[in-house]
């Protein structure tokens, strides 16, 4: 009997149980919905969470200006357009509402999980086509319960809560996204007899895509030159295709990674060196190999942030000496077994070249090692270990379906718990706090600045003082206390801190602290005194906007209103797009009676951002001003439709009624703002 051809397009071994795994993927994305679902009741958090969405303007429309801003900026340091992109689209759903943020987070996280899926179910049919004598191999009637329980663990695991519950972190869930679909289509390029092209062009669009959403993807490259390597066996056989093949790949990495370092050289994201040796560096490279590892089999006493402590002492401690060791030891291992286990090495090298960015060499950050930078550098370690698992003959039939319900309950319940942390700043720095206890200046000033957002200054005070208590220079602290100071009204205790923080380092940019000075000064009437601080704060940061906001506001209390129009304009011409800046410029054309300029500036900002209240609010007052009612009550009352809850808007409609002769509905609209301001 002649045997069937195969002529599909993509002719990966088929096993007799794909018909019994129709649904698994739906199973996956149910489990992990559930067990992530209190991430719904999360608030956003002092982390990055402000300058990437509710302080950050840009993401909150979609026009030529913010999209231009989205592709060419390089704030924060990176290059990272459809991570804007996302967040922006989030604010057009539902503004600020932290909800939408974390639910499109897990959406991503269960989009990724499902991909796992299929892709390592794909990969473990291609290395059992390609194997060859000598190799140790699994049974194919694991490969379905193995994709099933790596996929599992990849999105149930409690040390991937990080990437899926901190707003901000989208850029890690987006970019996994677009980074797991290239290597999907990858697999599908190279087992492909048709359409090859087109898997290709697949490919590079989602790595573009994926290195937009966060530099880590300039791993990609070589992660499909190790596939190429094992199991799809190809270096051997045309190096120069596969060379001219990656090239694209490779020249993108190379630019992003080149980019990135500079721009975050520049925006001062790597962490000063001071007391933190190359050699520290270095060890806690190794270090970190071995603890990802560590907490990815035991997932207990995870953390948000593992600070960097005492670098001077635990350089060449006994723990770092014996991770290095520890992963030496593996690399030999695994090349050891090279020929009858190639995937051992295929794993380990995996796991290294996925965690090279994160590694600490440059430091990025002021954090030893982060859980979510195992996100996807864990893949390769699951799947190898749910491989070996269900391959354990004692487990066949029920008992693999036992032991998957066991760790799915064990590692669902640990990211219920591990979601907690997360529930706002408060929360997640006193746990951080708890287990890092008068160590790091980092987590006691950062657990202030929580206690001082809420207004529990007695306790952010406390924090402060503990933080200073160790033995290093760190202006940053007493800035924070005189921050305190000045919010209770102690103006002169409120200066000396304020000073003694510009003391510790006077060469450096203090401008946030001279405008601190310039606002106790202010508070005692010393308007001498606070304007020389105010000079200096726009001499250290010449290019801050805000700066001259505060020199504008100066002026005015001054009533030096051509200067004050002079220095927001120039707030105004720095940033274009940010409401503040424009609405006071326009409040100083009002007070000038040049009502049409005002109109025109308030216009000019709708059209830039049609959903932004303050434009409503002031194009509005400017109408009632001019007398323009019917103009005034149409921009008012739509104003009031995006912020319903703002009793100025209530205030001014209640005052256009009364203009217009109808004072029983402005009373309505002035009883509605009063209950409103209460």
């Amino acid at each position: 009997m002649t045997k069937k051809v195969n002529n599909s397009p993509n002719p990966i071994l088929k096993t007799s149980e794909d018909s019994t795994s129709k649904y698994f993927h739906f199973l996956l994305g149910i489990m992990v919905f559930l067990f992530f679902l209190p991430t719904l009741k999360n608030d956003f958090i002092l982390s990055d969470d402000p300058s990437y969405i509710t302080d950050n303007p840009y993401i909150r429309s979609f026009n030529l200006f913010t999209l231009k801003w989205m592709f060419t900026n390089i704030f924060t340091g990176n290059w990272i357009p459809m991570t804007w992109l996302s967040l922006s689209l989030d604010y057009s759903m539902a503004g600020l509402d932290p909800r939408i943020y974390h639910f499109t987070n897990l959406l991503l996280h269960i989009f990724n999980t499902i991909t796992v899926y299929f892709l390592t179910l794909k990969l473990l049919k291609i290395v059992q086509k390609t194997r060859k004598n000598g190799v140790d191999l699994f049974p194919t009637n694991v490969f379905i319960p193995s994709a099933f329980l790596t996929s599992l663990f990849f999105g149930l695991h409690p040390i991937h809560v990080e990437s899926v519950a901190w707003a901000a972190e989208r850029r890690d869930v987006l970019c996994s996204f677009f980074y797991l679909g290239c290597l999907y289509y990858y697999l599908d390029y190279i087992t492909a007899n048709l359409k090859k092209t087109r898997y290709y062009l697949y490919c590079l669009v989602l790595f573009i895509l994926a290195l937009a959403s966060k530099p880590m993807a300039v791993t990609l490259p070589f992660v499909l030159l190790l596939l190429d390597f094992w199991p799809l066996e190809r270096i051997r056989s045309n190096i120069f295709k596969i060379f001219l093949e990656k090239l694209p790949f490779l020249i993108g990495s190379g630019f992003v990674s080149v980019t990135t370092y500079l721009l975050q050289s520049g925006a001062g994201a790597f962490y000063p060196t001071v007391g933190v040796s190359l050699s520290f560096h270095i060890m806690n490279a190794f270090h970190s190999l071995a603890f990802y590892l560590g907490k990815m089999i035991f997932p207990t006493g995870l953390s948000p942030l593992y600070p960097i402590v005492n670098p001077q002492i635990n350089t060449y401690s006994i723990e770092n000496l014996f991770t290095a060791f520890l992963v030496v030891v593996i690399t030999i291992g695994c090349f050891y077994f090279k020929k009858r286990k190639p995937y051992l090495l295929l794993v380990w090298f995996y796991y290294i070249i996925t965690l090279v960015p994160v590694l600490g060499i440059p430091q990025v950050g002021f954090q030893a090692a982060a859980d979510r930078f195992t996100y996807l550098p864990s893949l390769g370690l699951f799947l190898l270990f749910s491989t070996w698992l269900m391959s354990f003959r004692p487990l066949e039939n029920s008992g693999r379906i036992i032991v998957t319900g066991a760790f799915a309950l064990f590692l669902g319940l640990g990211t219920v718990n591990q979601l907690g942390v997360w529930r706002n700043s408060v929360i997640q720095w006193e746990y951080i706090a708890k287990k890092y206890p008068n160590d790091s200046q980092i987590v006691l000033s950062n657990l202030a600045e929580a206690y001082l957002q809420v207004g529990r200054f007695d306790e952010a005070l406390k924090e402060y003082d503990k933080a200073i208590a160790i033995p290093t220079p760190n202006a940053f602290l007493q800035n924070g206390k005189g921050v305190i100071f000045l919010q209770e009204g102690r103006f002169e205790e409120a200066i000396q801190q304020f000073n003694a923080s510009v003391a510790i380092n006077p060469e450096a940019n203090n401008s946030l602290v001279h405008k601190n000075l310039w606002n106790a000064y202010e508070k005692i009437g010393k308007h001498q005194e606070a304007y020389e601080e105010l000079l200096k704060a726009i001499k250290d940061d010449p290019k801050n906007p805000e700066n001259y906001l505060t020199l504008g506001i100066s002026y005015w209390n001054q009533n030096k209103m051509q200067l004050v129009e002079e220095a927001f304009r120039t707030a105004h011409n720095l940033d274009a797009y940010n409401p503040v800046y424009l609405a006071n410029l326009a409040s100083v054309f009002q007070r000038e009676g040049k009502l049409d300029d005002a109109i025109s500036l308030y216009q000019s900002g709708l059209s830039l951002n049609p959903k932004e209240p303050l434009y409503y609010l002031g194009l509005g007052s400017t109408f009632l001003l001019k007398g323009k009612l019917s103009e005034a009550f149409e921009i008012l009352q739509a104003g009031q439709k995006l912020q319903p809850n703002n009793p100025e808007f209530y205030k001014k409609l209640g005052l256009s009624y009364e203009q217009a002769g109808q004072k029983e509905i402005a009373t309505q609209y002035y009883e509605k703002a009063k209950a409103l301001s209460n």
